[in-house]
């Protein structure tokens, strides 16, 4: 526990680069994960596909993973007492990557989830809003349209979000990043 907490504030508290390898910020989600776990006892699974080659040091904007995830833990599995499940699968495609955040905690209604939507579609007005909005906006703001979060309901009857990384092929030295 305590080598997972340490990891986890030497990774928020280090400010020399906005972007990292994707690798670097799984490393990091996997880190924060074991602490949730810690917290969770045996309440929650997680199920974690491996980190495809391709992307491992595809350019992301640091701490763009662990909100998302943060976010399952803190509302979607608030009031689970058993059987959580906590899916984090990859896809790839020509140097853009996607994270897909799957859990079957309490999800959304309709009105919530069109409520999300909405702010995503909507400008940066200087607010402070939630924290999968704040991920949107950073990430369609250093990437590009192409680039943010998309939620729906899944089919365990909890939710999806998918991070979407534009990354056009940019690669990160590892070596640097993992300093």
């Amino acid at each position: 526990f305590s080598m997972h907490l340490g990891k986890y504030f030497q990774y928020i508290t280090k400010l020399d680069r906005e972007e990292v390898p994707l690798s670097a910020e799984i490393d990091f989600i996997r880190s924060y994960i074991d602490i949730q776990l810690v917290r969770f006892s045996n309440r929650i699974r997680v199920e974690m596909d491996p980190l495809p080659e391709a992307i491992r040091n595809l350019s992301v904007p640091k701490l763009s993973v662990q909100p998302v995830i943060e976010n399952v833990f803190v509302h979607g599995f608030r009031k689970t007492v058993q059987g959580g499940l906590l899916r984090i699968r990859f896809r790839s495609e020509a140097g853009h990557a996607a994270v897909i955040v799957e859990d079957n905690g309490r999800g959304m209604n309709d009105a919530e989830l069109e409520a999300i939507r909405a702010q995503f579609g909507q400008s940066a007005d200087g607010t402070v809003g939630s924290g999968l909005f704040n991920v949107h906006r950073r990430l369609q703001l250093k990437q590009g349209p192409e680039a943010g979060l998309s939620l729906s309901r899944n089919e365990d009857g909890g939710l999806t979000v998918e991070i979407r990384f534009a990354g056009k092929g940019e690669q990160t030295d590892a070596s640097v990043a993992d300093r």
